[in-house]
């Protein structure tokens, strides 16, 4: 949640409450994020405040609050490292092929193709021919 504090025209304090909501849904299979703004006078706020401090049931739920955020971001960096390593898992996998590619165009066996890049025989039979370029 961010606090932004202005200066109306008739000099009044006005404190602009802007919180964010994140959520993730299973069904879907991504994060939303649901932004909500409000503005309170010095007035209101200043009420507000009396009231939320004795309260022990808001107090309650603003740290269930903070830790079901804390979650939320945990989650979030969780899904961005799996991520990464699945895209850097995949990026690999290509250069295997890619130098096994090469290796078959320029005559190289079965055996050394399997050797430098980890391929069973079968996934290199598998590779389509491709022509090597003279320079």
């Amino acid at each position: 949640m961010e606090q932004l504090t202005r200066v109306n025209e008739s000099g009044t304090t006005v404190i602009i409450v802007i919180s964010v909501n994140i959520w993730y849904d299973n069904k879907e299979k991504q994060f939303w994020q649901r932004q909500s703004i409000r503005s309170l006078s010095d007035d209101t706020l200043k009420e507000l405040m009396d009231i939320l401090a004795n309260d022990k049931e808001v107090l309650r739920l603003y740290h269930l609050r903070e830790m079901a955020q804390i979650d939320c971001n945990s989650v979030m960096k969780k899904a961005k490292d799996e991520g990464r390593a699945e895209g850097r898992a995949e990026g690999k996998a290509e250069e295997k092929i890619e130098v096994a590619r090469n290796m078959k165009a320029d005559g190289e066996s079965v055996e050394k193709i399997m050797r430098y890049t980890g391929l069973s025989k079968e996934e290199i039979e598998k590779l389509p021919k491709i022509e090597r370029r003279t320079l």
